[in-house]
This record gives C-alpha cells, sequence and structure tokens, in this order.
C-alpha cells in the first residue's frame, strides 16, 4: 500500500499539466500535509524499526521532487516541503502512537 501510495504522489507530483489549477491560499499545502502523512503512517506502524531510514528516504525524495517540478511546468515551493515534511512526521507519530496502543491492548485482551 505505501509503495502505491509513493507512486501515486510522485506521478501526480511530476505530471506536467497545460495548466495549474487554482487553488484558494493554503489548500495546496493541507494536500501535501494529508498526502504525506498517510505516506508515513503505516510504515511507521508497521516497521518501526526501520522508520528513521524510511523517513529519511521520504523526506529527501519530497525535496527532490520539489527541485524537479519546475522542470515539469509545475511550481517548486519550499512551503510545500515544510508542509509534506510535517505530514511525514505527524504520519509517522500517529502510526507509532497507533503501533503501541494496539499491541498494549492486545497484550491485556
Amino acid at each position: 500500500m505505501t509503495i502505491l501510495l509513493l507512486l501515486t504522489i510522485v506521478f501526480l507530483s511530476l505530471y506536467p499539466l497545460p495548466q495549474l489549477p487554482n487553488m484558494g491560499e493554503g489548500v495546496d499545502k493541507i494536500y501535501h500535509f494529508i498526502a504525506y502523512l498517510f505516506l508515513a503512517l503505516p510504515v511507521a506502524y508497521a516497521q518501526p524499526k526501520l522508520t528513521v531510514w524510511y523517513l529519511l528516504g521520504m523526506v529527501l525524495l519530497s525535496g527532490s521532487i520539489e527541485l524537479i517540478q519546475p522542470y515539469a511546468n509545475r511550481y517548486g515551493e519550499w512551503l510545500d516541503f515544510l508542509a509534506n515534511t510535517l505530514g511525514i512526521f505527524m504520519g509517522f507519530m500517529m502510526g507509532r502512537l497507533s503501533s503501541l496502543f494496539i499491541k498494549n491492548r492486545t497484550r491485556v485482551s
């Protein structure tokens, strides 16, 4: 699921558009945040020992996409990168907390 979501994010981020959609101020950042939150969440839940490497890779990929976007008729923005990074770390925290809660709950039952 994570690989499919990652490929979808890369495709949608780099697919050249004839004209960029007109979104309200800040709405784009919310989409970035949510996409990367859901990218990081399952990895943090399922692979907690490797999460640091996954997080580093996701942050580097996010930054690379923002640097490449101007060459694909897109806008690369530092605020998008910030929203992506915040989403990655929030997804990590939510995934880890879910993992700890569910594992502790199943031990008690």
